[in-house]
């Protein structure tokens, strides 16, 4: 199994200070279990999702896309400056 962890970044605070708005783990059936610690951020996930081009069309993946959300996700979030994704194992 592997995890990636979404934190948010205040750079309000000094130094800039980091904080988990989310952990995606995929498991080897290629399911995304999904754990939130930030409403908001669920909301957007599960609601709007990430809008990316995958396979030269433009798709929305959710957590329940499995894989294809999983290997995504720093894509999907790479213009943020706000958030980071943080891989583990």
């Amino acid at each position: 199994m592997s995890t990636k962890t979404v934190m948010s970044i205040d750079y309000q605070a000094t130094p800039p200070s980091r904080r988990p708005v989310a952990s995606f783990t995929l498991h080897p059936n290629g399911r995304v279990v999904a754990s939130y610690q930030d409403q908001g951020f669920q909301q957007t996930i599960e609601g709007d999702g990430l809008f990316l081009l995958v396979a030269g069309k433009m798709r929305t993946l959710r957590p329940v896309d499995g894989r294809l959300f999983f290997d995504s996700l720093e894509r999907g979030l790479a213009n943020s400056s706000r958030l980071a994704v943080v891989k583990s194992r």
